[in-house]
């Protein structure tokens, strides 16, 4: 999947994951690849308990982990200069990945005539404006989505 590809370009796998899970050191350590040696090493842990083979399967989870720590740092430094960091917290991961990133999935119609600002001569009661308003909240949710990437 794309997510999958831009997590690989900002994550790379650290360099013995491949040759740790027993894979040879030329395998494809694409997403899928990866999700395949980290559910492998989580099976191995659990099987192992606290054995070295435990501790091995730990020590590759952490490190694939730890690997995006300097792309996580400059995606929030991107978002502190968007959103003040104090407010995070107050927010679920569902909410952010939704509201900060996506946008709300549905739009506020009645907030957005009451922000427009019309041009000399436009005014909310205009025919054509009337009509456009009752265009709009005909559209489906999609068909919304699509309008505002148009504007």
């Amino acid at each position: 999947e794309e997510g999958e590809e831009v997590l690989d370009s900002l994550c790379p796998p650290p360099a013995p994951l491949a040759t740790l899970l027993g894979m040879r050191p030329d395998s494809d350590l694409s997403g899928a690849a990866v999700a395949w040696a980290l559910a492998r090493a989580r099976e191995v842990s659990a099987r192992a308990g606290p054995g070295l083979e435990g501790l091995l399967a730990q020590a590759v989870e952490q490190a694939r982990l730890t690997a995006c720590q300097p792309a996580l740092a400059y995606l929030l430094q991107g978002l502190a200069n968007v959103v003040p960091v104090e407010v995070f917290p107050l927010f679920t991961g569902e909410e952010l990945t939704e509201l900060l990133f996506c946008g709300a999935p549905e739009m506020d119609i009645p907030l957005l005539q009451k922000m427009t600002v019309y041009e000399p001569g436009v005014q909310e009661s205009s025919e054509h404006v009337k009509y456009f308003w009752e265009a709009l909240e005909e559209l489906d949710l999609t068909e919304q989505a699509q309008f505002v990437n148009f504007c």
